[in-house]
């Protein structure tokens, strides 16, 4: 899955002959931008996932993922519509794009992940009828 998300990080690349260069430079820059945030937030979600880790390290890695993915959006769009770096349309459906790709990736790995489930036994007090 690691490798997965890595190496659709760098798919523009090999997209470059067919887009015009300030569509290119928008479409290259969502794209990797938004596939670098997917797979730090897939290894924050993973972590979330060990046994030891605490009951809200799951709603932390959901909404700190989110705001990082608003940050850098609204972020790029923003530079990129001040001076002109590259195409602002292209870039954010890249991202979006790529977000959503990878959100589905993440996802369906987390899924497959193997659970723990606590039984009555596994209870450090004993229950007193």
């Amino acid at each position: 899955m690691k490798l997965l998300l890595l190496a659709l990080t760098f798919l523009p690349l090999l997209s470059k002959p067919f887009w015009p260069e300030l569509w290119w430079s928008g479409l290259s820059a969502g794209w990797v931008s938004a596939m670098a945030l997917e797979l730090l937030t897939h290894f924050r979600r993973q972590r979330a996932f060990e046994p030891d880790a605490p009951p809200q390290a799951w709603l932390s890695a959901i909404v700190g993922g989110f705001l990082a993915k608003l940050v850098v959006l609204l972020a790029v769009a923003v530079v990129g519509a001040r001076f002109s770096t590259h195409h602002v349309p292209a870039f954010l459906f890249s991202f979006l794009a790529a977000m959503a790709l990878g959100e589905a990736l993440s996802l369906t790995a987390l899924a497959r992940l193997p659970r723990l489930v606590a039984n009555e036994t596994d209870s450090p007090t004993p229950r007193s009828s």
